[in-house]
Order: structure tokens, then C-alpha cells, then sequence
């Protein structure tokens, strides 16, 4: 059985955590280059990423719309990550979302109805979503007009989506 081990940005120390199951750990050896490509994707954090208030630990905003660039990196390094550690040994999550985000349940002529503020996400975004609820989604979207959809079903989905993602997402109906 493989450890995960998660790369996250942590909102109230205001710096990146590498934990476990177990609490804190350090990263399995890797290349130098894939070390170099984690140091930059964290400093393009420092870079772009606006905190409204110091006090506001989970709010915040990306500069000139760059969020959908750091979360396309993470999705990039953990494939990296999968490419060099011994296949069973470990595997590296490396988070893509440093402040709350905004996401918007809405369907439209696509198989997946969550978006951001950048426009339609992928499911690889949330990994933490159960199997159960992706289907669901995917279910909804394809069957409710665009646009429309049904209170009653969509309003549900929305707050299963809230409760599994955690207070990190801010989902709209």
C-alpha cells in the first residue's frame, strides 16, 4: 500500500506544508529539475496571489486571473511526481487552490457543470470528490437544459458538493 503525501499551502501559517496521514514529512527524492519546478510554483504563489486583510486567513485573489495557471502546474507536478517515485511507494497530491474558491454549479453544452472564476474546471481539480457525487454531476449536466435545471435536484448537489470539498469552496447554485 502506497503513503500519500500532500503538498498544501496552509492559510493560517501562510506557508506550504508536505504532511501525511501521520502529521508532517518530507518529500520522497527527486530530480533536481522536478525539485527547481516545486520551488517556482510555490514562488508564483508569493507572486500573484493577493491576501485581501493579513487577518483574513482564507481569503484572497489571484493577480490578472493567474489561478488557473498554478492549479494547471500542480496537476503537472504530480504527474511528475507519479513519472519519478517508484510506482507503490508513494504518491504526491499537490493542491492547487491556496485561497477560498469560488466555484458555480451550472449547466451548459458540456458533461461537467462546475465552474470558477476562469471558467469550466476538470474533476482532476478534486480529487478529494467522492466517485459518487462526480457521477452524480456529470449525470445532471447531461440531462438539464443548459441554463436550466431543476431546484430540486441541483440545489441538493451543491450542498453535497459544499460538504465534500470542505470550507476551502465557496459553491453557488
Amino acid at each position: 500500500m502506497s503513503r500519500e503525501i500532500r503538498i498544501q499551502w496552509n492559510k493560517i501559517y501562510g506557508g506550504y506544508f508536505v504532511t501525511d496521514d501521520s502529521g508532517a514529512t518530507t518529500l520522497p527524492h527527486v530530480s533536481d529539475g522536478l525539485a527547481v519546478d516545486v520551488d517556482a510554483w510555490k514562488q508564483y504563489l508569493h507572486d500573484h496571489f493577493e491576501v485581501h486583510h493579513p487577518d483574513d486567513i482564507r481569503g484572497g485573489r489571484w493577480a490578472n486571473g493567474d489561478g488557473r495557471s498554478y492549479a494547471q502546474e500542480a496537476r503537472r507536478l504530480e504527474r511528475e511526481f507519479a513519472r519519478e517515485v517508484p510506482r507503490g511507494e508513494v504518491v504526491v497530491t499537490v493542491d492547487p487552490f491556496p485561497g477560498v474558491v469560488v466555484l458555480r454549479l451550472f449547466a451548459d453544452y458540456t458533461w461537467w457543470p462546475v465552474w470558477d472564476g476562469y471558467g469550466l474546471t476538470d474533476p482532476a481539480d478534486f480529487p478529494e470528490m467522492s466517485s459518487g457525487l462526480r457521477l452524480d454531476l456529470e449525470t445532471w449536466a447531461l440531462e438539464v437544459e443548459v441554463g436550466e435545471g431543476d431546484r430540486a435536484v441541483g440545489e441538493p448537489l451543491a450542498q453535497r458538493l459544499r460538504d465534500e470539498l470542505g470550507p476551502d469552496f465557496e459553491v453557488h447554485y
